[in-house]
């Protein structure tokens, strides 16, 4: 891949999963669900009536009242129980979500991955998996170049457990600062103009989100694409120049639709979750999940058209694979 030279900004702001974070540590990962199955027995005895876990409990609650047929998931032990008898219940209800129900989008289960994170960074028991060049980078960026580096993510608290225990070490030191774009499934740039107090072209985003890239990109800020190797390999291929193009960008396109739409019916099947149920969408997610977990889950988990987007769609941006890929011009 060649190096990307492009005119030296005043502040780069990356989304996390990505350019700075791998596939891995994203909710429907099968690394993200062995990492619940090893530890969420633990977490449930230990953190019991703590707030965070009842606000899960909750969720899972609604969820299931929400559902014409409550009883596809072992049912949750009334809150008048006695304690071991819901602990039980409630291990149980997980332990069928992880093994029988794995990639349905549940608002429920994406709070408690959040918790269970959240108590497993405290016990040194989770790293957060970023890219080789990562830590280089940002230290690069802000100790020598001398730009303000920000990432856009949920709550504080999130973006000190993910950024302070990472594979690279401590990389706290090397942000200065972050944001939650997020606003209605899509995210606000003229908000980040705003917070940022810049002029829209002395500002660069990184993103693997096309969708986002266009938005950006209409707000005046300059984007940079990165496509990486975990996210879409055969991609990242055709970018590099090492593999010539078997297919079409339409033929790549159709067989990644008929992969989504086999995908959508095993989980559909598995669930026997209606449109209706959820307001009208396969995969609904409530805004305030979205919220809480940006960053754990910015996008579906399987590459698509909407968050890759084929290499016609990338080539209209600037595209790196990774971020030494890119260097400033004067």
């Amino acid at each position: 891949m060649p190096i990307l030279e492009i005119k030296k900004p005043l502040a780069i702001v990356l989304d996390v999963t990505g350019p700075l974070v791998t596939k891995s540590f994203m909710t429907y990962s099968s690394e993200t669900r062995q990492f619940l199955l090893n530890n969420y027995k633990d977490y449930v005895r230990e953190v019991w009536g703590r707030t965070n876990l009842k606000l899960s409990v909750n969720f899972f609650r609604k969820e299931i009242e929400s559902e014409r047929d409550e009883s596809r998931y072992p049912p949750l032990a009334p809150i008048s129980a006695p304690q071991e008898e819901q602990i039980n219940a409630f291990l149980e209800h997980l332990k069928y979500r992880f093994e029988h129900a794995w990639g349905v989008r549940s608002a429920a289960l994406g709070i408690f991955h959040l918790g269970l994170s959240e108590w497993a960074y405290k016990k040194g028991l989770l790293l957060t998996p970023v890219y080789p060049e990562v830590k280089d980078v940002l230290t690069q960026w802000k100790m020598v170049d001398g730009l303000k580096v920000y990432v856009n993510v949920g709550p504080t608290n999130f973006l000190r457990n993910v950024f302070s225990r990472t594979t690279q070490g401590n990389l706290l030191p090397l942000i200065d600062g972050h944001m939650n774009l997020l606003e209605h499934k899509s995210k606000n740039f003229i908000k980040l103009i705003q917070l940022l107090e810049m002029n829209p072209q002395d500002i660069v985003f990184i993103t693997r989100m096309v969708e986002d890239a266009k938005l950006a990109s209409k707000e005046n800020i300059r984007v940079v694409i990165i496509v990486r190797e975990d996210f879409a390999p055969d991609t990242v291929a055709e970018i590099k120049g090492t593999q010539k193009a078997q297919k079409s960008s339409r033929e790549r396109e159709k067989q990644r639709e008929e992969k989504r739409a086999k995908k959508r019916q095993m989980h559909l099947a598995k669930s026997r979750i209606s449109a209706t149920e959820f307001g009208g969408e396969e995969k609904h997610i409530s805004s305030d999940y979205e919220t809480v977990t940006s960053g754990f889950d910015d996008e579906d988990y399987e590459p698509s058209a909407s968050s890759i987007g084929n290499t016609d769609d990338i080539r209209d941006f600037p595209v790196i694979v990774k971020l030494d890929d890119l260097k400033w011009l004067p």
